[in-house]
């Protein structure tokens, strides 16, 4: 459920054809919105798709499909002049599939809270929080290889120190 006035609760539900899976984040290469429905396209399939590359016209029968998601948003009030009326579901909720009319679809356990799964709100908190890691370990491995390499460096010329001046005074004894 998305809170977009504080006193109207909008539920939003993120759909995608027959076939195609539901990809809430990300960050694909291609120019597409998320959350994406994502689908493959094989041969044997009886649709002929068509795309442009470099201004011409191409079809295709084999390859990824990525659209964006089909965003569905309604108010409580709307729920009961919906057809199919859509299930009611508790806030942040996820349910894989629904079959129109069905009262009570499996509802999924949310990994997080609403925000974590609504673009909307910010939602691409694990993308953000993998990046985060993708930055941090390499970081933290070179300030670890910086701070041994000053360690090293600050002892040896310390030993250096104290080895020049055990040798001074064993010439001025001599």
């Amino acid at each position: 459920m998305t809170v977009l006035d504080q006193q109207i609760p909008i539920t939003t539900a993120y759909c995608c054809a027959a076939g195609e899976t539901l990809w809430s984040t990300g960050d694909l290469n291609y120019d597409v919105d998320f959350p994406a429905c994502v689908g493959s396209l094989e041969a044997q399939d009886q649709e002929t798709y068509t795309g442009v590359v470099h201004g011409v016209e191409v079809p295709f029968t084999k390859g990824l499909l990525i659209q964006p998601a089909w965003r569905i948003a309604w108010e409580k009030s709307d729920q009961a002049v919906l057809t199919p009326s859509p299930p009611d579901l508790p806030s942040g909720a996820s349910v894989a599939s629904w079959i129109p009319g069905d009262p009570s679809p499996t509802i999924e356990t949310p990994d997080c809270d609403a925000t974590c799964r609504d673009p909307t709100q910010g939602g691409r908190a694990w993308g953000q929080q993998l990046m985060a890691i993708i930055i941090a370990t390499p970081l933290t491995f070179v300030l670890v290889m910086e701070g041994c390499t000053a360690y090293c460096c600050i002892r040896n010329k310390q030993k250096r120190r104290r080895r020049e001046a055990r040798l001074a005074q064993q010439q001025d004894r001599n």
